[in-house]
């Protein structure tokens, strides 16, 4: 480790790597089965203090840096600063432990009664291990929301009714949530801005209608008077027949320059500020949601049976366009953000809205090229999760085998989605990011103890083992009760403590 590795001054300093062999001896594996939940946390937070104190890891860079007078020379002051950080960080463990009988591990992977940060916690959940409590997800993403309406409806209850509350999401009417209130509601993520520099444009008055076009071409409308949300409205490719239309269509630049600084910029800042757990969303919604977005529902259900070629050509532009979002964004913002969502509904109340057959046949050799772009571009582990409502699940092993590590929103209310089989037969391979409380009929339509119930019932069914973050199945609408709303957290705040 002199010099880096072997005198090179390439590669991490010694300091850091000689620290990191001290915590592998401390709290390492002794053998293949053994967890090491603890020693990747203890690891990385050593890591980050390391990064604080000197401001890079590099050893070269260091060398050639101001860090201290201390010793005579640069790599003694190093040295020197990092045991003693070291020394404190594994001085508070042991306080930690000795004041509070902490049991650092179980046999079930679990770390038990430690301080974890969010992103800690929300890591390990991932990771399929049992941290402190379940990690909780409110308005990282247009699925996990709660509508603005209905905030403003609980903040009283929270002490906080002289706050204002703005929309973050216009076309769900979804609320931005600022730090007080995830802060108080113990949220655990946070989604990295996906358009820091501008989302849509303000809607516009149309008769009874407010209307906006969105970027790719897509009109969208809300009653003007008594509207919640907005809803397709109208599609620009409805009346292309030939693929050079689809070609020659006005496509936005999913991955301009600016755009890319704009994002990374926001990671950084986020990563740096919280210490949530990053989420960073896609660039539009999946082939078949754009599919029918671009040509309108009843046209592109004919299409994927009557017209394949313009089926291939919508879809093989949307990809494009998606492998060159990720790919510009994952090198500069991978290290920062834990998990990258895409979204595609392939399901109803009752079943799939197309067969599995055409599923595989347009869309799931698609997802395959794009995450292996995803993989090969992240410079990090990030874990990939998939959004996609209704009866889904048919799909589930095709989603596997695509390499999906987490399932977004688990529909409970929809056939085959009960939360107990699914942990059951697929909770080793994913992690069930939702399914926290049924928002079709329990929320806005039951009483505060079946809203109760309901949430003890799925953390009971998911929870077990990690592989769960908890979030309602889909967003808070403005009709819910507010008591259900904060039914919902009080029981997440008793049960949800492993």
């Amino acid at each position: 480790m002199h010099g880096g590795l072997a005198d090179t001054e390439t590669g991490r300093c010694g300091a850091l790597i000689g620290g990191m062999m001290v915590i592998g001896a401390l709290y390492g594996r002794s053998d293949v089965e053994d967890d090491d939940a603890l020693a990747n946390l203890v690891a990385r937070r050593y890591w980050e203090l390391f990064l604080e104190a000197f401001g890079t890891d590099h050893c070269g860079t260091l060398k050639t840096g101001e860090v201290g007078p201390e010793y005579p020379s640069v790599c003694g002051t190093i040295m020197a600063r990092a045991s003693g950080i070291l020394a404190n960080l594994l001085e508070e463990l042991a306080e930690s432990r000795e004041e509070t009988g902490l049991k650092l591990t179980t046999s079930r992977g679990r770390v038990d009664r430690i301080q974890l940060t969010s992103r800690e916690r929300v890591g390990l959940a991932l990771a399929h291990r049992e941290p402190d409590r379940v990690p909780h997800d409110l308005g990282t993403s247009g699925v996990t929301g709660i509508h603005v309406e209905a905030l403003r409806k609980v903040l009283p209850h929270l002490g906080l009714e002289d706050k204002d509350v703005h929309v973050g999401n216009v076309l769900g009417q979804l609320a931005a949530l600022d730090d007080e209130i995830r802060d108080r509601l113990r949220v655990d993520t946070q989604a990295v801005p996906r358009n820091p520099t501008g989302g849509h444009p303000e809607p516009e008055r149309d008769g009874k209608y407010l209307k906006l076009q969105d970027k790719w071409g897509a009109v969208w409308a809300m009653r003007a008077d008594d509207g919640k949300n907005f809803s397709p409205y109208r599609a620009p490719l409805a009346n292309a027949t030939s693929v050079r239309e689809i070609e020659d269509h006005d496509w936005p630049d999913t991955a301009s320059p600016d755009r890319v600084e704009a994002i990374a910029a926001e990671a950084d800042r986020l990563y740096r500020e919280t210490d949530r757990a990053l989420i960073l969303g896609p660039c539009c919604l999946g082939f078949f949601q754009m599919g029918w977005l671009l040509r309108g529902f009843e046209t592109f259900a004919k299409d994927l049976y009557a017209n394949p070629d313009l089926v291939e050509a919508v879809l093989e532009k949307i990809l494009e366009l998606k492998m060159a979002y990720w790919g510009a964004l994952l090198p500069r913002v991978s290290k920062q953000v834990l998990v990258v969502r895409e979204d595609d509904d392939y399901g109803m109340q009752s079943g799939l809205v197309i067969s599995p057959d055409t599923f595989r046949r347009y869309m799931k050799p698609r997802w395959e090229r794009l995450f292996d772009v995803i993989r090969k571009k992240a410079t990090s582990r990030v874990y990939i999760l998939f959004h996609s409502c209704g009866a889904v699940r048919p799909l589930i092993p095709d989603l596997i085998d695509l390499g999906v590590d987490v399932l977004n929103p688990v529909q409970v209310s929809a056939a085959g989605m009960d939360t107990a089989a699914l942990k059951a037969e697929f909770g080793d391979d994913l992690t069930f990011w939702g399914g926290g409380v049924d928002t079709q009929r329990v929320l806005p339509h039951g009483t505060a103890d079946e809203v109760r119930e309901e949430v003890r019932r799925r953390i009971l069914d998911l929870a077990p083992g990690g592989g769960f973050v908890f979030s309602a199945v889909h967003n808070i609408q403005a009709d819910v009760p507010a008591e259900n709303i904060i039914a919902i957290w009080e029981a997440l705040e008793m049960y949800g403590q492993y």
